[in-house]
């Protein structure tokens, strides 16, 4: 029987779900991280059972390979042949929309916008060029955070500059996390007409009615406007570093700015293009860390965290309600993400800032909703705005893509 493994490569881990083809739930699910020095882990689940255990730091650099020298182990798949590896890639570019198969001349087209995504789509190319290498026999797909976007109308696309860098060289707002935001909007459209939470997967084909904003807030974070399940605005643009500050990366920062700061530190454009991808955003606000969850925890105790958290709320407010103007009201917004599935308090800085719409939550569920196994609904009866917290899926999405392909 035919199989699917979804890999969906981050800046710290590797996520992983190996499908059959007749089924949604996955055979096994797990990751492996490195989220602090030299601590490398290995994380997975089958049925029921969730088990742990430490990773050699060749292990996890070689970690597809790890993975599938793991199922073989587990006599999940004895032939290598019979899985299809999908890859989430960030960046599809001008070139890319649709599920492709990663033959060398699209790999090549892919190494193109590495310089643009500079934290995502190198680290996921080389993870397909080692399973080429290892296990040439198995078939790749690549997978884009972009496509989800494409239905941004022109004058959401793009910017400011003469005309001929959109016309002549492609430059416009691709935006991000397509993958999150089309799965947890389709299952709010699922969740609206069935009147149920215990939906786990959007269907093909469903009724896409209604004006939301999805907000993607974890390691990296963005918004998006929809409607009628089609994406009308989001806050990321030609690269994921615009928008809203992050663990490590900073969003957009005024150019004279950054020029001014580049000349007093004495930088060259590539250490200044390190600092804005990988030091600053939370990171460099606390001076400490980019982890929403050490921030948090030390919201109340330490200036320098609620200083980052703060700031985090308020350009979420800003975006936020610039998406909600421009979209003419809404009637729901939907939190995913590890922070947003995780984090009652980010939550609640950033809906106390929409009463003014009516909009309220219901203060004990929010508190006792953190990091949900299910959608979960966490406005007050009386908010004329619904809040929801879905939690995201983009390797149930991925199969979903390549499915439907």
């Amino acid at each position: 029987m035919p199989h699917y493994l979804a890999l969906n490569k981050g800046s710290s881990s590797l996520k992983f779900c190996l499908y059959s083809e007749d089924s949604l739930n996955p055979i096994i699910s797990g990751k492996l991280t490195n989220y602090s020095p030299e601590e490398f882990k290995f994380s997975y689940q089958i049925g029921d059972a969730n088990n742990s255990s430490v990773l050699t730091k060749q292990d996890y650099a070689n970690g597809p390979i790890f993975i599938l020298e793991f199922i073989k182990k587990q006599g999940l798949v004895n032939n290598s042949q019979a899985i299809t590896i999908i890859h989430r890639i960030v960046h599809g570019g001008n070139h890319f929309f649709t599920p492709t198969i990663l033959n060398p001349e699209n790999i090549y087209k892919l190494e193109e916008l590495n310089s643009i995504a500079p934290l995502h789509n190198p680290p996921a190319i080389a993870l397909v060029k080692l399973i080429q290498k290892e296990f040439p026999e198995i078939k790749q797909i690549a997978v884009f955070d972009t496509a989800f976007h494409q239905t941004l109308p022109e004058i959401n696309q793009i910017y400011a500059l003469p005309i001929q860098a959109y016309t002549k060289y492609g430059i416009k707002r691709f935006g991000f996390h397509g993958l999150s935001h089309k799965y947890v909007s389709s299952l709010y459209y699922q969740l609206k007409y069935s009147n149920s939470n215990e939906i786990t997967n959007p269907q093909i084909k469903i009724k896409q009615s209604g004006k939301i904003v999805t907000l993607h807030i974890g390691s990296g974070s963005s918004l998006c406007a929809i409607e009628n399940g089609k994406s009308y605005q989001t806050s990321m643009g030609f690269s994921p570093n615009e928008g809203l500050p992050m663990a490590t990366r900073s969003a957009e920062v005024n150019l004279n700015a950054l020029n001014y700061y580049k000349e007093k530190e004495n930088l060259e454009w590539e250490e200044l293009g390190t600092i804005l991808n990988k030091k600053s955003g939370l990171l460099g606000i606390s001076n400490y860390t980019g982890n929403m969850v050490y921030l948090v925890k030390d919201y109340s105790t330490n200036p320098s965290a609620k200083l980052a958290v703060d700031y985090l709320a308020e350009r979420i407010v800003e975006k936020l309600g610039s998406f909600i103007s421009v979209l003419n009201g809404v009637e729901a917004i939907i939190f995913t993400g590890a922070v947003g599935e995780g984090s009652h308090l980010v939550r609640q800085k950033i809906c106390d800032k929409f009463a003014y719409l009516g909009l309220f939550l219901d203060k004990n569920l929010n508190i006792k909703s953190d990091e949900p196994n299910k959608s979960v609904k966490i406005s007050s009866e009386i908010s004329s705005v619904k809040v929801y917290i879905i939690p995201t899926n983009e390797e149930l999405q991925m199969l979903n893509e390549v499915k439907e392909s």
